[in-house]
């Protein structure tokens, strides 16, 4: 049990060197290394083909994450949701970071001249935290 489960370990960090080598930044050694990383990133076509070929060792160790989200439409960028997944496995979260623009700050007429704010969310980053 205690080496398929260090089997998981090292494959999700094997599958976090790889986006993190594909963004141009160095390796890691340890899961809470992995930050700072824009969805744009895991969105990368070349991160999405080094994955498909680990497909088999995914499935192996983590049964269903890649059947599970790939085929999804709700899911445009399944990368977050199989990595999402894994990282609960191994006692991980993978969280995410939002910066908001206000775009713009309006009286609402509807509402008794309360001010309302049009808000844009420009940038998801994401990074991984040990579970409590």
């Amino acid at each position: 049990m205690a080496t398929d489960q260090n089997s998981k370990h090292d494959l999700l960090l094997k599958i976090c060197n790889i986006v993190m080598t594909s963004s141009g930044r160095q390796s890691i050694t340890k899961l809470e290394e992995f930050n700072n990383i824009s969805k744009n990133q895991l969105m990368g076509s070349e991160i999405k083909g080094k994955i498909d070929k680990l497909s088999n060792q995914i499935n192996e160790l983590f049964p269903m994450s890649i059947e599970k989200y790939r085929d999804s439409k709700t899911s445009k960028i399944y990368i977050v949701s199989i990595l999402r997944s894994m990282c609960k496995e191994v006692g991980y979260n993978l969280k995410q970071k939002r910066f908001v623009t206000v775009n713009s700050i309006h009286n609402d007429q509807k509402r008794g001249s309360k001010q309302t704010k049009t808000k844009e969310f420009d940038e998801c980053i994401y990074y991984i935290k040990r579970c409590k």
